[in-house]
């Protein structure tokens, strides 16, 4: 079992709390992970504030770039996280490959808009979200 992942690295959790992963249909416990303290909270938001500077720093095209790789990533492992998605849900397969396409599709998606948009409202690829490219 591994920690939270915050600020780059697996951390313990501020809690004992441990919480069980249940595949819903075999009721099979698939994994234990730890729970998420307040203070684990905290420190997330602490470290994602601090880590802001630096990649509003990069420069459009690297930003596009590593958002490009988290897409290429998630069609790369495709199969493999529709079917963990499976076994977390009880969804389908079909519909968590979907899932993982869409993922996908929208780090594309804002991957080109960091090479190509700046400081506007633009449609967002989920007709009830509202995107805006600082």
């Amino acid at each position: 079992m591994q920690g939270l992942w915050i600020n780059n690295e697996f951390v313990d959790s501020s809690t004992d709390e441990m919480l069980e992963v249940i595949d819903p249909a075999t009721e099979e416990v698939i994994e234990t992970v730890q729970a998420a303290g307040p203070p684990d909270v905290d420190r997330a938001v602490r470290a994602a504030h601090a880590a802001f500077p630096a990649w509003r720093r990069l420069p459009a095209v690297e930003r596009a770039a590593l958002l490009r790789e988290v897409a290429d990533r998630l069609r790369a492992r495709r199969e493999e996280l529709a079917v963990l998605l499976t076994r977390e849900t009880g969804r389908t397969l079909r519909k968590n490959r979907g899932y993982v396409d869409f993922s996908a599709d929208t780090f594309g998606f804002f991957a080109e808009l960091a090479r190509n948009e700046r400081g506007r409202v633009i449609a967002s690829p989920e007709a009830s979200q509202l995107s805006l490219v600082l």
